[in-house]
This record gives structure tokens, sequence and C-alpha cells, in this order.
């Protein structure tokens, strides 16, 4: 083959348009091929044709993607490839067709190698390389672009737990987190906290009389037995009912059952005894399964999603007593129509005394505080609404709003109050008792007790006094 006749033969493909292979993608197009100028083209063929093979076609795109041929010297591996568009980095092997045709080299009789390399795009000049001081600000319309999108975004339920609690505590309507053991709080709370804390050391907190229904327990050690206790033998549930509630708790457990049947199973069956089948229940003190339970809309913060709580310890008076017809006059002025600050069910004319949060483990404690003290701060706001649509100052009868936080086995008791500003303080955390053993059961139904008769003796004597005027 002459010279000349392979001159033109590499000239005249060149000139041609290299087909782009079927495998890319369609919507990053290999673009035409846009060569140099003649002369450059039949000097690099000369080159070539005469063994310099360090000859290589340099040509200048239409755009940063345009696709050039390079023309690089023979070698035993081959040099095509052709590049992923999604990642330039990424380098995959040319595929074949049906023929066998290799799609990433185009075949010629000179031994030359044909790639398609995707040049990257130019970047940019930035305004820091163009040496201006103030270049790397914003432009006022990207900074007003920039305020809107920022003043349009909101906290979400799907939000973390960590932003959730930065914009409560930004905001006047969230709240604070402060420390139950060691942080100042209010003198009623602190009462309570010492009474708790005595239950969760677990010295003397048994009868003596329960002793030998419980000797078998390794959990349970003779200190745990004292001769005054607090509740006696009559007043705790029997050892087959302990039984029941820990077996039923290991199942759950080790089974990975989701919250429902812990609620089913286990939370509501300790509270079934507590507040309706134990001695020490009554018809003013009693729950609800509140699963639904919505904040009305003038309590609800106006940054923050909607919470809702699994159980309400709730305050039922008869309906014939003053306090009720107190309560059914109220609402008729109040947002919802409601004493509290949900409608739901007869939540709305039922006072919530301790709100209540279960949680598997897999969702974390952060994401039930945050349920429990937005519904708190809601229900502060509730308390001080004033028939005339005013927000009242805050009550000196109620101190605080009770809440417990359930994470499977373990039971926890947070408590919020008011700061001197007004702006609502969850204090967390201490261990009410655990469904893991047979003595903590025994802890978490004394501990509950101790709530519903603070309900009983306190809380529901200051809302009478603060709120319905009695």
């Amino acid at each position: 083959m002459s010279p000349d006749y392979a001159q033109r033969r590499v000239l005249n493909w060149l000139e041609a348009t290299v087909p782009v292979p079927d495998s890319l993608p369609s919507e990053r197009p290999c673009k035409r091929l846009r060569l140099g100028n003649d002369e450059h083209i039949h000097e690099c063929a000369g080159r070539i044709l005469n063994g310099d093979q360090t000859a290589r076609l340099q040509t200048i795109p239409a755009s940063g993607s345009g696709c050039i041929p390079l023309l690089s010297r023979p070698s035993n591996t081959p040099l095509s490839r052709r590049t992923n568009p999604n990642n330039r980095r990424q380098d995959t092997r040319p595929e074949e067709d049906s023929e066998g045709q290799d799609h990433g080299q185009v075949p010629n009789d000179l031994g030359l190698q044909i790639e398609l390399t995707p040049r990257p795009a130019r970047r940019k000049a930035s305004a820091i390389d163009s040496g201006s001081p103030t270049s790397w600000l914003p432009s006022a319309s990207n900074r007003s672009s920039s305020r809107a999108s920022s003043k349009a975004s909101k906290i979400t339920r799907n939000s973390s737990p960590t932003k959730q609690l930065r914009n409560a505590e930004l905001e006047e309507t969230g709240f604070l987190r402060a420390n139950l053991r060691n942080d100042t709080k209010p003198r009623l709370l602190d009462a309570l906290t010492a009474e708790l804390e005595k239950i969760d050391a677990g010295f003397g907190i048994l009868p003596k009389n329960l002793q030998d229904d419980l000797a078998d327990q390794r959990s349970i050690t003779p200190w745990n037995f004292g001769d005054s206790p607090e509740f006696e033998k009559v007043l705790l549930p029997d050892i087959r009912t302990v039984r029941k509630i820990y077996n039923l708790a290991s199942r759950c457990f080790k089974n990975n059952h989701p919250e429902s049947s812990w609620n089913n199973d286990v939370h509501s069956r300790i509270l079934d005894w507590v507040l309706r089948d134990g001695p020490c229940g009554d018809d003013l003190v009693d729950y609800r399964c509140c699963l639904t339970a919505q904040i009305a809309p003038e309590y609800q913060p106006p940054k923050s999603p909607s919470k809702m709580v699994d159980y309400c310890i709730c305050i039922q008076p008869e309906t014939n007593s003053p306090q009720y017809q107190a309560i059914q006059s109220l609402c008729k002025y109040r947002p919802a129509m409601s004493i509290n600050h949900t409608d739901w069910a007869d939540l709305n004319k039922y006072p919530i005394a301790v709100s209540i949060e279960t949680k598997g483990l897999s969702i974390g404690y952060e994401t039930a505080l945050v349920r429990v003290a937005t519904w708190h701060s809601a229900q502060w706001r509730s308390l001080h609404w004033d028939t005339d649509g005013d927000v009242l100052a805050p009550s000196r009868e109620i101190e605080f709003l009770p809440g417990i936080v359930v994470m499977q086995h373990h039971w926890w008791f947070v408590a919020t109050a008011l700061d001197q500003s007004g702006k609502a303080q969850t204090f967390e955390r201490l261990l009410l008792g655990e469904t893991e053993s047979i003595l903590g059961i025994y802890k978490l139904v004394i501990s509950l007790q101790k709530l519903v008769n603070w309900t009983r003796s306190q809380y529901w004597a200051a809302f009478q006094a603060s709120i319905l005027g009695l």
C-alpha cells in the first residue's frame, strides 16, 4: 500500500463523523467531531506515516463534553476505553455487538488505535480567582432568594431529633432541657423526685410479709424488705400477676415485637392494674390510650411539627359535681371547646395530669423526649389560656407537668416546668422501674402509685384553684 493511498485514507476518516456507540446514554450524547484546520491534519498524518509515533491529533471541541479522537501508538494492551458519563473517572471496557465489532475503536490498516475520550467541562472562573476581596459573597438577589428559602423551610417530624431540640431551644414556644437531679427545680417537683429516688434505690420498699413469695428471686435481697414500707402487701400486685407481666415483656423483647405489641401486652396491662384493677384504683383518676390525639392549632408551636403521645392519665370528675359543671362552662369559650390542649374524644372535658410516650429502642430516647416536651409546652399554653383569648401569667398553683418516656422495658420520669421568663423547661430523667426483673416491676408499680396519689392530692387541687376558680 503506497504512502499517498494510506495518507488519503487517514484524511478521509478524520474528516468523517465518528458514530456514537449505541451503549452510551442518550442524555449525554457524544457530539460530532470538530477537527482542526487542514494543515494540522496533513501534518499529523504525515508525521505518523513517517514513523513518528509520538504524534497526536489535538483539537479543541466546541464544548467541554465533545468527543475528541486521539491517535496513539500501537500497544499490546488495548488503550481504548469508554468513559461512563455518570462518573468520568470510571473506565469500562468497550462492549461488543452481536457481530463482534468493538464500538470503542475504529479499525484501520495502519495499526493505529483511535480513542473516544470525553474531555471534562472547563471550570468557570470563580469570584475568588478574579481577585476581588468580597467576590465570594452571594449577590443581593441570591441572598434574598436564600433568605426566602430559609423562611420557607420548616422543621418537620422527619427532621433529626438534634435539629428539633435545637429549634425548640431557640423558639419561645419551645422548651429547654434540664437535669432532674442537679438543676434547680420547683419545690413540689423536688419533693416528688426525692420520693421517686428512694423507690429507685430499693431499700425497704417491699413489705416483709411478701418475702416468702419472692424467696426464689435472685434480684431481690433481704434489704429490699422493710418494716414500714409505704405500700403493704395488699396494695401491691400478687406474684402471679408480676410473673405474667415479666413473661410477656420477655417475649416482646426476645421476638422483637413492635411498639404496638408492647403497648397492648405490657404497658396497658401495667396501667390497668395500677389505675383500674388494683386496690388503689378509683373512678376519679383513669388513663386513656390516645395514639391519635392532636394538639389544637391555637396551642401548637408555630415552627414545630405536631406531636402526639400514647397514653394520658386524666382526672374525670362526676358529671353532677361542681368541678364537672365548671369545666363544661369553660369549654364554651376555649379553643376546640376543650379543657385540654387537644380535643381527642373525652379528653376535651377531663383534665390531663400525666402524659406517657412509648417507643421502641430503634427510635431513640431523644425522639420520645421531643414528643413529651412539645406536648407539655402546648399544655402549658392551654393552662394559661384566658376565656378572652389572652395568655395569662404562669399559675403559682401548678408548678410542673409530669411525663413518662417508656423505652420497651424501661420507664423514665420527666417533668416540665416554666422558667423565670415563662419558657417551658423539661427536667430529665429518673428511672421509675423496668420489666426486665421482678424487683423492677415492683418498683415500677410503686412509682406509678406514687404519681397517681400526687395527681389526686396535689395536681387536682391546684387545677381547681388556678383553672376552675374553685
